[in-house]
């Protein structure tokens, strides 16, 4: 197992308070330890919960339980171990500073961008599992987009939580990726604002689009699927022919066209490397961590990982919280914070939580009443595919998507 996240030196600027330098203090204990093992400590206590085996069912209820007996039977790996570990050591220091701390609303230390039917829904759920990660209310504020013009900054941190120093908030609207200004209003009101932006395949993004407007009737789209997609592919194959070579002129070709017809982003928000472009001129690739939306589903704890790492908080949710629920997904089944009164412990689950909603996963498990056409998804993987490369290169990382085709 990697180390537990450092503190860099920038962080350590930013620190204000005794409480935050007290807790960093613990992270940077791990640190130092590098690939310590804790193969002989004494696990750390897992407050039990009982289990009820009336409510029990499927074959899945019985492969939860099997793992959630082993982890009770103290049959830890190393890396649970050594996590407990930490959560210990984590809910200590802050028992015996929380009383020097002061909580008050701010602006988000985290926004996430987007892209829409890519999943910053579930990474948001997974992000609120950590202890500190904290969310605005509602969750999609549109602060960026369609309310800047219209509220003040002080409605906007009303919706904020009151947040102790060391704690985090974060903020999503898919719909930042593609909007003209965010990313510069983003940069002016919040300068040290960390991005995460999910991206998907952009073939199964567009038919989750599609799915999505024709449910929502946000915009009355008349033309199937297949003629939609086929439609703009012949008018944005022209342009992108003309202007591919000039990002500027093709990003503002298609914002130009979304404002004459708006259906037109079902496709061109799949078009990522442009849209990165503008987020890549403002923030500069250190602050943004772009997610694999497929490995979001495939190996969401491993993403979660990765996110602590890029956050620079401690590997408090990891890969063996996730188990595989029965919709296809993977639900959370690892330690939650419990307060009564004055005393904090860390709880089991009774069972796996498992983000719940009904547009989730509607089109990936194939719950909508029909599929696209084969020619129209080849047409469209044939159309993305060179972008994709360009946005590849620019990342200097591959996503193997048509693993993941429909």
């Amino acid at each position: 197992m990697a180390p537990v996240v450092g503190v860099t030196a920038n962080l350590h600027k930013k620190l204000r308070s005794g409480f935050l330098l007290c807790l960093v203090s613990v992270m940077v204990f791990y640190i130092e330890a590098g690939t310590r093992r804790y193969s002989n400590a004494p696990a750390f206590n897992l407050e039990r919960v009982k289990r009820n085996p009336g409510q029990e069912k499927s074959e899945e209820r019985e492969s939860i339980g099997r793992l959630r007996r082993k982890h009770f039977d103290g049959e830890y790996d190393s890396r649970v171990r050594e996590r407990n570990q930490l959560y210990a050591e984590y809910l200590q220091m802050v028992a015996r500073l929380e009383n020097n701390s002061t909580k008050s609303k701010r602006l988000p230390n985290v926004i996430g961008v987007g892209a829409e039917k890519c999943g910053s829904g579930a990474l948001r759920w997974m992000l609120l599992k950590h202890p500190m990660m904290l969310s605005s209310k509602p969750a999609e504020m549109h602060y960026f987009g369609r309310w800047k013009s219209k509220r003040t900054i002080e409605d906007y941190l009303m919706h904020m939580p009151m947040a102790a120093p060391y704690e985090l908030i974060f903020e999503k609207t898919p719909s930042y990726f593609t909007l003209d200004a965010a990313a510069s209003s983003i940069r002016e009101t919040i300068p040290n604002a960390k991005i995460l932006l999910v991206l998907c395949d952009p073939v199964n993004r567009t038919f989750s689009d599609y799915v999505q407007e024709k449910i929502i009737k946000k915009i009355v789209i008349e033309e199937s699927f297949e003629n939609l997609t086929r439609h703009l592919m012949d008018m944005f194959s022209v342009v992108l022919k003309k202007r591919g070579h000039d990002p500027d002129a093709t990003l503002d070709y298609i914002q130009k066209m979304f404002r004459r017809y708006r259906p037109s982003h079902i496709l061109t928000t799949g078009l990522y490397f442009y849209h990165f472009q503008k987020w890549l001129k403002v923030f500069g690739l250190s602050n943004i961590h772009v997610v694999d939306g497929e490995e979001l589903i495939s190996n969401p704890g491993l993403v979660m990982e990765k996110v602590q790492d890029f956050l620079q908080i401690p590997r408090l949710v990891i890969q063996e919280d996730f188990v595989k629920g029965s919709n296809g997904f993977y639900c959370y089944d690892g330690p939650k914070i419990r307060k009564n009164n004055s005393e904090t412990t860390l709880v089991q689950l009774k069972k796996p939580e498992c983000l719940k909603h009904s547009s989730k996963g509607r089109t990936r498990m194939g719950n909508w009443h029909y599929k696209p056409s084969e020619d129209a998804v080849n047409e469209l993987r044939r159309f993305y595919e060179p972008q994709n490369e360009k946005l590849f290169a620019l990342l200097g990382r591959e996503f193997n998507w048509t693993k993941h085709a429909h």
